[in-house]
């Protein structure tokens, strides 16, 4: 059997339902293949890890766009475990849910549980690829029109093809960097399996399996301590056993699946029986059936990411993503028992240029996610799932593009890359040193008035042209003076034709710490509001919104002919005043998709998300 769609996404990890559901909203028939029943990759329901990036080290450096309205979805519907101690904010079994319910809301046609094992190309483009699709028990055949995207973390699709990469750590001088080893080598970083003890409230007797490992003392350990070990918790989830950087992460999996494996007993068997850990209450209630992997093959695209990109953070004329978080590398040993981690220091927000996103060879292949053209150093930053979500969404949107160009992922390099970026700043994905410029925006140019206004966030702050902010200042945001309701509108000195409304409120980007994301909506956030369009015959309600929980919203509704458009903020979720990056307004509606993320309160909407 063999399907064709307009982009392929193969590889249902954050960063690849990000491509997916972006390629899908903008028109493309896209498909998203993914090996296992559950989208998220790490952050799976089968293995749980959190998921962070720039804001890990920046305080404004939280990631905008798909991934962040993902996360107001979880912080709703109750997808997080709460943290404890040291441990941060993992994920239960809704995450998945909610990707896969945001794909389909999306219109992405996703196939669970098959995986994609070859590709056909030819005159150096990938013509469609085969997949075992383990459900129905057959073989699958998926043609792109356009494009393929390779977001699977091992590439598989992508070395198929014959697309060059890399595995292991370049030696220090080919890149000049000085966190690199002197000498290449093919040492990566290792897998790991998320294991969680539970407390029974009574003592618990534990024997280990034969051919446990022992573990005397904490630096016995195979990364040298139990930090995510928490007796506090009922639920503890550790993720201290890594194994398999001294082999190769891709070819060695039952090996590495198998040391995996004595080492979480073995860990157990130190918490129960070496030393006084807390632990006698406690019994070794599960083992992720998923392997986590940190690192395998790296493809070249046009730029290779490096050190010196990292922490000089040049302004790339193509950049469409970015990350901050540390630099962080997993270092083994000769015979895998132990690994270090070290931290080399933390860059400023960075920026990804598409040329990672893509490539060399075959002319039709995009990337995403962990295999995106970088250093084995850089990847120590860039890893980090919400940095890579800004690379899915980044190549989702040139995958659009690409069907509308009829062009390869080159071509929107050198032809459209300015598209591309506005494209992106539309969609509230973030581009660092980079404003709104979009010609078709009617409010960019219009007059602005407001209710009230507080100093240093006045009402000119809706349309400066950046939707969110790095720092307490510049706040790029109209913030009100007390008391609700107040409103701000723009004013286009005459009849627009106008039939979409998008605004972006402030919910709180500053809010999300290192690992741990907050567990209700922030305050800050408006929670009713309606627009307005003064017509000839006064002011007419446009949209009205109950129960917003999420930071950017896009209204669409019949062409309407209006002088200038009013947004009134009715309430918060707890704050006394109203705070918007901006609004923006189109003649054309450019959203292919209605979904239920909040209840609408107005009979006259087409379209709302």
């Amino acid at each position: 059997m063999t399907r064709t769609h307009d982009v392929v996404v193969i590889g249902g990890g954050v960063a690849g339902v990000c491509a997916a559901i972006q390629s899908a909203r903008l028109g493309a028939n896209t498909a998203l293949v993914e090996r296992e029943l559950v989208l998220g990759g790490n952050s799976n329901s089968s293995f749980c890890l959190h998921i962070e990036g720039a804001s890990s080290n920046h305080k404004y450096g939280n990631e905008t766009g798909i991934i962040e309205e993902l996360e107001a979805e979880a912080v709703v519907r109750g997808a997080f475990m709460p943290a404890g101690g040291g441990q941060p904010s993992y994920f239960n079994s809704r995450w998945s849910e909610i990707l896969l319910q945001a794909c389909e809301d999306s219109g992405v046609i996703v196939y669970l549980k098959t995986f994609a094992t070859r590709a056909r190309t030819r005159g150096g483009r990938i013509t469609s690829i085969v997949a075992e699709d383990m459900l129905g028990k057959r073989q699958l055949g998926l043609r792109a029109r356009h494009v393929f995207i390779d977001a699977s973390g091992d590439g598989q699709v992508a070395a198929a093809a014959g697309a060059e990469f890399r595995m292991g750590r370049e030696a220090r001088s080919e890149f000049g960097e000085s966190f690199a080893p002197e000498i290449a080598d093919r040492r990566t970083m290792g897998n790991s399996l998320m294991f969680m003890m539970r407390n029974a409230r009574r003592p618990i007797a534990y024997v280990p399996p034969p051919g446990t490992p022992v573990y005397e003392t904490d630096e016995d350990l195979p990364m040298g301590y139990h930090s995510a070990w928490d007796p506090s918790l009922d639920l503890p989830l550790i993720w201290t056993a890594e194994y398999g950087g001294h082999l190769d992460t891709i070819a060695d999996g039952d090996e590495i699946y198998r040391g995996l494996l004595r080492m979480v007993h073995g860990i157990v068997d130190h918490l129960k029986h070496r030393g006084d850990h807390g632990a006698d209450n406690f019994e070794l209630f599960w083992i992720s059936p998923y392997m986590g992997k940190r690192e395998s093959r790296r493809f070249v695209g046009d730029h290779v990411l490096s050190q010196r990109d990292l922490f000089e953070a040049p302004d790339f004329p193509d950049r469409v993503g970015y990350g901050g978080r540390a630099v962080d590398l997993h270092e083994v040993n000769e015979d895998g028992s132990k690994c270090r981690v070290h931290f080399y220091g933390t860059p400023p927000l960075y920026s990804i240029p598409l040329r990672c996103l893509y490539a060399r060879n075959p002319a039709n292949l995009l990337l995403a996610g962990r295999i995106i053209s970088g250093t084995r150093v850089a990847l120590g930053s860039y890893r980090v799932m919400k940095t890579l979500a800004t690379t899915g969404q980044a190549v989702g949107a040139a995958a659009f593009l690409c069907k509308q160009h009829g062009a390869g992922p080159r071509r929107i390099y050198e032809d459209h890359i300015g598209e591309l970026q506005q494209l992106l700043l539309r969609e509230d994905a973030t581009i660092l040193n980079l404003g709104n410029d979009d010609p078709a925006d009617l409010a960019r140019t219009a007059a602005l008035r407001a209710s009230s206004a507080t100093p240093d966030h006045p009402a000119a702050n809706l349309v400066d042209g950046v939707s969110r902010q790095f720092d307490e200042m510049p706040s790029h945001q109209w913030r009100s003076g007390e008391g609700l309701p107040q409103w701000i509108e723009v004013d286009f000195g005459g009849p627009r034709a106008v039939s979409m409304v998008q605004v972006t409120f402030d919910g709180d980007l500053g809010r999300t710490r290192n690992r741990h994301y907050p567990q209700t909506v922030s305050p800050l956030l408006a929670r009713d509001y309606r627009l307005l369009g003064r017509a000839a015959s006064g002011w007419r309600p446009l949209i009205a919104v109950e129960g917003n929980y999420q930071r950017f919203r896009r209204h669409c509704f019949r062409r309407r002919q209006v002088s200038a458009v009013r947004l009134e903020v009715l309430a918060t979720h707890g704050a006394n005043h109203a705070r918007v990056y901006e609004l923006r307004a189109y003649g054309q509606c450019y959203v292919t998709f209605k979904t239920g993320q909040n209840r609408i309160v107005t009979p006259n909407v087409s379209t709302s998300c």
